[in-house]
């Protein structure tokens, strides 16, 4: 009876871990990998592609100069809350395309990676937040108007 137990795939994990600590098969990934060469394909990345560069440096430049803009004519409008949303806002994706340009180079790049993900979550929680504010403000007009036939 033990004998199915251990043949079988009743027990998939430990065949697993045992198939990755062999030697003959290789699992490219950013702890692995550094640099893009025949065991670390750029169609391995997560992005499966070099980031194009001269479209991410226009979106970088244009970010950065946003960000600049909104800062100045918020401090010069005393607006200070907008400011700090609009300008965290435009901060974020600036870093997120600051990423994808260091991922140009280098798809393997761990950090750069990890500067336009975290970029990237906070940014679609701030989207969350915006989507919710609009149903709430939706519902809250809805509700305030006289809908009786």
């Amino acid at each position: 009876m033990w004998e199915y137990f251990r043949r079988s795939s009743f027990h998939p994990l430990p065949q697993r871990a045992a198939r990755q600590m062999s030697s003959e098969q290789f699992y490219p990934s950013y702890r692995t990998c550094n640099n893009v060469t025949a065991q670390c394909p750029v169609e391995a990345t997560t992005y499966g592609y070099y980031p194009d560069l001269p479209v991410n440096a226009f979106f970088a430049a244009a970010f950065g100069l946003l960000l600049i803009t909104s800062l100045v004519i918020g401090i010069r409008r005393k607006t200070w809350s907008y400011t700090a949303f609009l300008g965290v806002g435009a901060l974020l994706e600036f870093l997120g395309y600051i990423g994808r340009i260091l991922m140009h180079t280098n798809p393997w790049n761990s950090g750069a990676f990890q500067v336009g993900i975290f970029s990237y979550s906070q940014r679609a929680s701030d989207n969350d937040e915006s989507r919710c504010r609009f149903v709430v403000s939706f519902l809250h007009l809805a509700s305030s108007q006289d809908l009786s036939i």
